[in-house]
């Protein structure tokens, strides 16, 4: 349905809300500069529909032979509101997620407090460096020679390592451990989860927070979404 002539940039824009909300802006690029030749231009524009057709041809024969032409036309017929999922975005409790978000803070707040007194000095949580020095240099003769080389060591400060994989199998050696491996669970919690989500949330028109996440009907092997 595109004449012959139409802008590109003007088609995209009046792309109808659903699409065109889903593609975003269209690209600021000024083909001219460098100039690109347009045969050039017109197959390396024609690469994707191409090997999509070539898988197409390849794949439809066995999906009709194997019997799964139904679960093919459910999926698809699922691409729509998948579309308008991502693009209306889902409804989130800010409140609830800032809550979640003080709650952690006080946790982490009280569990460092517990580290200070257990090592007797104050030491930042966040630093591997410094909680290296606590486990293995200041309160290391609660811990056998042969646990500490049993831990990996990192490549570049030949350190050793102090994530929750190589915390776990010497919590029980001191008091601390447990503590510290606390509080790396809570800080996960607010930079992976709590942190991107309220960073990510966008009042609608409507003034509901939301969030636009990136729907995979295709991320998993079990048909689950991801």
């Amino acid at each position: 349905d595109i004449p012959v002539g139409t802008n590109p940039i003007t088609r995209w824009n009046n792309l109808d809300e659903d699409f065109g909300g889903l593609l975003g802006p269209p690209p600021s690029v000024d083909l001219s500069h460098p100039p690109i030749d347009p045969d050039d231009a017109v197959w390396y524009s024609g690469r994707d529909p191409d090997a999509t057709l070539r898988v197409y041809n390849k794949l439809m024969p066995r999906m009709v032979e194997r019997g799964l032409i139904n679960s093919y036309n459910v999926d698809i017929a699922a691409l729509p509101l998948v579309a308008r999922m991502t693009h209306h975005g889902m409804p989130i409790n800010r409140h609830a997620v800032l809550g979640l978000q003080a709650i952690f803070d006080v946790r982490m707040a009280d569990v460092a407090k517990r580290c200070h007194e257990l090592a007797g000095s104050v030491f930042n949580l966040g630093s591997n460096d410094q909680v290296a020095k606590v486990i293995f240099s200041d309160i290391k003769s609660t811990i056998t020679g042969n646990q500490i080389s049993a831990r990996s060591v990192t490549a570049v400060k030949r350190r050793p390592k102090v994530d929750v994989e190589a915390l776990e199998p010497i919590k029980l050696h001191h008091p601390i451990i447990p503590e510290i491996l606390k509080y790396k669970r809570y800080n996960t919690m607010q930079d992976s989860y709590v942190g991107p989500m309220l960073s990510k949330m966008k009042r609608d028109g409507h003034g509901v927070w939301r969030v636009h996440g990136r729907i995979n009907p295709a991320g998993t092997e079990t048909g689950r979404y991801k």
